[in-house]
C-alpha cells in the first residue's frame, strides 16, 4: 500500500510543484517532479535549438526537473548556438528589425540596466541596437549602471575596462552611470521614464562569494521590496519591469512576485532566460569575477497594477505578451511532454554511452611459476649424473598447487621469507 507523502511548492507564485510517492516503509520509491506553467513563456530560439537540434541544455531550462533514465544536463557551452555566436562578434547588427532577445527597436525606445555587474549584458543589447544609433526613428537608447565606481569595476572585473571602453565609444545611443542605487527613488527618477527596466540577478553581496544563500535571503528581498517601491514611476504607458534570477532554492524561496505584488505591480508572465540570446553576456557574482550557473533561471515580467489587463481566458497573457513581445511562445504541460522525449535516450543514445564508458577488461592470469627457476631469477643448476630428479611438489592435488602458485615467490633477504623460516625453527 503506497501513500502521498504531500506536495512541496516553492515561495514563487509560478512555483515548481513536487510530488513525492512513499511506501509503508518510509523509503521514496518514485518520484516525479513537473514544472508549473502557469504563465510561463520561451523564446523562440529556446524551442527551435531544443527541437531541431535535441539540445539538452536547452531542453533542461525548459523543463527544469530532470527524471529517471533521462538523459543528463550539459554545460551550457554545448549549446550550437554557443559555437555559432563565438565564431561571430556582433550576431545581431545585421538584423533589419533591430532585435536582441525580447527586446526590439519597434516596441522598445529607452531601456534601462540596473546593477549590471561587468556591463557585459549592456554591451551585448549596444552592439544589437548600434547600426540604427544615427536613426532618430528607430534608434533605442541604453542608459547602463552599475552600483559600483568606475575604479571599483575596472578592478573586480578583468573584461571590464575593455567593455566600458566599447559602450563609451557609442555615445549616440548609450549612456553608462557608476554608483546608481536602484532602491534610491530620487536618483532612479532623475533617469527619466523607460520602456524597459531590466535588474539581472539582484543580490547582496555576501561573504566567501555565497550571494543569495538563505543566510541573507531577508536581506535579498528588503532589496527587491526597495526597487518596487518605485520602480513603476519610471515606466511609459507601455513599460515593464524585467527581473531576471534563478528559480532553484534557495533562490526560488524569495517569492518575488509576492514582494512586487505587495509594491503595486502585477506579474503579467515569466520567459524562459536563455544566455544564447545575448551573445557575450557573462553573469558575474556580487564584485567577484567569479560566475555561478544561471540554466534555471527566469525573467519575471512585472506590469502597475493599475494597467487593464488583458481579456480573461486561458490564452490572455498569450495574447497580452504577443502583441508586445511576438518572439515568446507558451510552455504548455505538451511543450513539457515534447521536452522530456526529446531528452528519452534512443537507442543510438545507448550505444554511445556504452562505447565511452566499457568496462574493463579482467586482469591477464599470471603465468605458472617455472619450478625449475630459483627465487633469485637465475636457472637451477642441472642435476648430477645418477642423482634422483626432485619430486614435484603437485601430488595429487598437482593442478590446485600449481594454481596457488602462479604469484612468485618473495625474494629473499634480510627480512625475506628464508629468515623468518630460520627464525620460526629455532623456536
Amino acid at each position: 500500500m503506497k501513500r502521498k507523502a504531500g506536495v512541496l511548492r516553492g515561495g514563487r507564485g509560478a512555483s515548481d510543484s513536487a510530488a513525492v510517492t512513499l511506501s509503508t516503509s518510509g523509503a521514496a520509491v518514485a518520484e516525479e517532479r513537473t514544472r508549473d506553467t502557469t504563465k510561463l513563456f520561451a523564446h523562440r530560439e529556446t524551442l527551435r535549438c531544443a527541437e531541431t537540434t535535441r539540445c539538452r541544455a536547452c531542453c533542461y531550462k525548459i523543463v527544469l526537473f530532470g527524471r529517471a533514465g533521462l538523459l543528463p544536463n550539459v554545460r551550457p557551452e554545448l549549446c550550437p548556438r554557443m559555437a555559432a555566436a563565438a565564431d561571430s562578434t556582433l550576431s545581431n547588427t545585421s538584423d533589419v528589425s533591430q532585435s536582441i532577445g525580447l527586446y526590439d527597436s519597434q516596441h522598445v525606445r529607452r531601456i534601462l540596466i540596473v546593477g549590471d555587474g561587468n556591463f557585459s549584458f549592456s554591451l551585448a543589447l549596444a552592439n544589437a541596437f548600434h547600426a540604427a544609433a544615427d536613426d532618430a526613428q528607430t534608434r533605442v537608447e541604453l542608459v547602463a549602471t552599475s552600483h559600483e565606481s568606475r575604479d571599483t569595476v575596472l578592478e573586480t572585473y578583468p573584461d571590464g575596462a575593455r567593455i566600458l571602453e566599447e559602450l563609451h565609444a557609442m555615445p549616440a545611443h548609450v549612456t553608462v552611470l557608476h554608483e546608481v542605487d536602484a532602491t534610491d527613488a530620487a536618483q532612479m527618477q532623475a533617469l527619466g521614464k523607460f520602456d524597459r527596466v531590466l535588474w539581472n540577478f539582484p543580490c547582496v553581496r555576501a561573504p566567501r562569494g555565497e550571494d543569495g544563500q538563505n543566510q541573507e535571503m531577508e536581506l535579498n528581498k528588503k532589496l527587491l521590496a526597495d526597487f518596487f517601491a518605485h520602480v513603476g514611476e519610471l515606466l511609459t504607458a507601455t513599460g515593464e519591469v524585467h527581473v531576471t534570477h534563478k528559480t532553484k532554492a534557495p533562490f526560488g524561496q524569495w517569492g518575488i512576485e509576492s514582494i512586487a505584488e505587495t509594491h503595486g505591480l502585477r506579474h503579467a508572465h515569466s520567459v524562459v532566460f536563455d544566455r544564447c540570446l545575448y551573445p557575450g553576456y557573462s553573469n558575474k557574482k556580487v564584485l567577484s569575477k567569479g560566475s555561478f550557473p544561471i540554466w534555471d533561471s527566469l525573467t519575471f515580467v512585472f506590469v502597475p497594477a493599475s494597467r487593464p489587463e488583458a481579456a480573461e481566458g486561458p490564452d490572455a497573457a498569450s495574447d497580452d505578451a504577443a502583441r508586445v513581445i511576438e518572439p515568446i511562445v507558451r510552455v504548455t504541460p505538451d511543450v513539457l511532454r515534447t521536452m522530456y522525449l526529446l531528452l528519452s535516450p534512443t537507442i543510438q543514445d545507448r550505444l554511445d554511452a556504452g562505447s565511452k564508458h566499457k568496462k574493463r577488461k579482467p586482469n591477464k592470469p599470471s603465468p605458472a611459476v617455472d619450478v625449475g627457476v630459483e627465487a633469485s631469477g637465475k636457472s637451477a643448476a642441472p642435476t648430477p649424473a645418477g642423482a634422483k630428479p626432485k619430486q614435484s611438489t603437485a601430488g595429487k592435488n598437482g593442478s590446485q598447487a600449481s594454481e596457488k602458485r602462479k604469484r612468485p615467490p618473495q625474494p629473499p633477504g634480510k627480512f625475506g621469507h628464508h629468515k623468518k623460516q630460520k627464525l620460526r625453527k629455532r623456536k
